[in-house]
C-alpha cells in the first residue's frame, strides 16, 4: 500500500477504472462483442492493463478482477493505494460499480480529502460519465478525465462503420481509408461479392468487435458466407478469425483488401487529444497478429519502420485528433495502419480507446526515455505460456535493466502478458527464441 500525501498531489486523486465492456455499451451484447470470449487482449478483458495508465503512486486501481500484479523494475509502474474489485461486472466497470453502495462507500472514502479527481478509463463510456457525475453533484469535486462530447459519439466512433465516417471527414485520413460498402447480412455480402474474380480479396468487418475478432478476409464471388459466420468451426474460421458469435443483426462492412495479408505489416499507433485540443503522439509499433487480424501483441526494432512513413502516421494521427477535439472530444484514441510489401500506406481502423499496446509503450519510455524506439528492440505477448516469476528466472531469462524478460500482468491459465527486451534485432530474436521454450 502507498501513502500519497494529498497537498502535494494539489488535492487531486487519481482513479484508473478498467471498463473494456462498456466500450459497446449494450447490456444485452453477447460476451463475445465485449471480448471475453473472442480474444480480445486479456489485459483489458480482466484490467491489468489499467494499473500502468498512471503517473503518480496513490491512485485507486478498480477493475472486474483481483489483480495480482507481478514485480517489476522500480518507476516503471506505478504503485495503486487501494484496489478495488467489481465483480460479476463483464468489464462493465463503471455501471456495475454504480449499483453498489458499498463499493461505491470505498471510492467516496477514497475521495474524501480530494478537491479534484482524474478518471482514467479504458473506454469514455456513458457508464463512466454517469460515474463522473455523481462524484461532482454527491461529493462536490471537480472531475475531470472525461470528455465534454456525449458518450454515444464516442460508442458510434469505436464501431466500424461509424469510425471510418469519422475518418472519411478527416482529408489527411480520408485520403488512406480503402473503399468499402455497407451489407446488412451476410447474403447481402455475397451479392456484393458475386462477379468479382477470385484473385480479388476483401475484408469483411462486424460492425462491432475488438482485438481482430470480428475480422474476416474473404474473395471475389465467394459464398457461404453466413456459415463461416455462424458455426463455431475452427475449420471454418468461424470462432476463430471469423465473426462468430457476433450479433448478425449488426451490420457488417465490406471493404477492399489491402495488398497481401500473407505479407502485409500493420502498424498501430497511439494518440492523446489534451483537454485543450493539443493532440500527443504516444509511439507506434507493428502488431503481431494471428490469421492476419487477431492482436497478440507487438514488437519493434530501430528502423523498423521508415521515418517517413512514422511521419506521415504522426501526421495523420494529429489530423484525427483535431477533428475529434472539435466535436469535444478529449483522451485517448489508436489508429490501425496496414503497411503493404508493395503501395502506399493505408488505414485500417480507429479505436477510440486506450489501446492494448499501451502499457508496453508506457514501460519502454519509462525504463529507457522517449527515444526509446531509435535505441531498443522489444517483442510483447498479451499472453506467453509459461511466463511466470519462477520460470523467467530460472530460465535465466529476468531483466536486468538492459534486456530480458519484463512480466507486465497477473497470470492467467498457464500464461502471463509479457515483454522482451534487447538492445538490438538481433539480440532480440535469440531473447524471443528462449521465450518460446518456457514451460507452464
Amino acid at each position: 500500500m502507498v501513502e500519497t500525501d494529498q497537498n502535494a498531489m494539489g488535492g487531486e486523486r487519481v482513479i484508473a477504472i478498467a471498463n473494456f465492456g462498456e466500450l459497446f455499451e449494450d447490456p444485452d451484447a453477447p460476451a463475445s462483442v465485449l471480448g471475453e470470449a473472442d480474444g480480445v487482449p486479456l489485459g483489458h478483458a480482466a484490467g491489468h492493463k489499467a494499473g500502468w495508465w498512471p503517473e503518480e503512486d496513490g491512485f485507486l486501481l478498480i477493475a472486474p478482477t483481483s489483480l495480482d500484479l507481478p514485480p517489476v523494475p522500480a518507476g516503471i509502474r506505478k504503485e495503486p493505494a487501494e484496489r478495488l474489485v467489481v465483480p460479476d461486472a463483464d468489464g462493465r466497470t463503471a455501471a456495475r460499480l454504480l449499483e453498489d453502495a458499498r463499493l461505491w462507500s470505498r471510492v467516496r472514502r477514497f475521495v474524501q480529502e480530494a478537491r479534484r479527481v482524474r478518471l482514467l478509463a479504458t473506454v469514455n463510456s456513458a457508464g463512466l460519465r454517469r460515474m463522473a457525475d455523481r462524484l461532482a453533484t454527491a461529493a462536490g469535486l471537480e472531475v475531470v478525465g472525461v470528455p465534454d462530447c456525449p458518450p454515444g459519439l464516442v460508442r458510434y466512433w469505436n464501431t466500424k462503420i461509424g469510425g471510418r465516417d469519422l475518418l472519411r471527414g478527416v482529408p489527411a485520413a480520408a485520403a488512406l481509408v480503402p473503399d468499402a460498402v455497407v451489407c446488412h447480412t451476410p447474403l447481402h455480402a455475397e451479392a456484393m461479392l458475386a462477379g468479382h474474380p477470385a484473385s480479388e480479396r476483401y475484408v469483411l468487418k462486424a460492425n462491432m468487435g475488438a482485438g481482430g475478432s470480428g475480422i474476416l478476409w474473404v474473395t471475389g464471388g465467394e459464398t457461404g458466407l453466413a456459415a463461416r459466420l455462424t458455426r463455431p468451426d475452427h475449420t471454418t474460421g468461424a470462432g476463430k478469425n471469423g465473426l462468430w458469435p457476433l450479433p448478425l443483426d449488426e451490420p457488417l462492412l465490406l471493404e477492399v483488401g489491402i495488398g497481401d495479408p500473407r505479407r502485409n505489416r500493420s502498424l498501430t499507433a497511439d494518440f492523446t487529444v489534451m483537454p485543450g485540443g493539443t493532440v500527443a503522439f504516444e509511439g507506434a509499433a507493428l502488431q503481431v497478429l494471428d490469421d492476419f487480424t487477431r492482436y497478440r501483441g507487438i514488437a519493434w526494432s530501430p528502423g523498423a519502420v521508415a521515418p517517413a512513413v512514422l511521419a506521415s502516421v504522426a501526421s495523420v494521427g494529429t489530423a484525427v485528433g483535431r477533428a475529434m477535439a472539435r466535436r469535444g472530444f478529449s483522451g485517448p484514441f489508436n489508429l490501425d495502419f496496414i503497411l503493404p510489401p508493395e503501395g502506399r500506406l493505408a488505414l485500417a481502423e480507429i479505436n477510440v480507446r486506450r489501446s492494448a499496446p499501451l502499457d508496453q509503450h508506457l514501460a519502454m519510455r519509462r525504463l529507457f526515455g522517449p527515444d526509446w524506439p531509435d535505441r531498443v528492440a522489444m517483442r510483447s505477448w498479451e499472453c506467453l505460456a509459461g511466463a511466470d516469476p519462477t520460470t523467467v528466472a530460472a530460465a535465466g531469462l529476468a531483466f536486468d535493466g538492459r534486456a530480458g524478460v519484463l512480466l507486465l500482468g497477473p497470470r492467467y491459465g498457464n500464461g502471463s502478458a509479457t515483454m522482451a527486451v534487447a538492445p538490438d534485432a538481433a539480440g532480440l530474436d535469440r531473447l524471443v527464441a528462449s521465450c518460446h521454450d518456457l514451460k507452464p
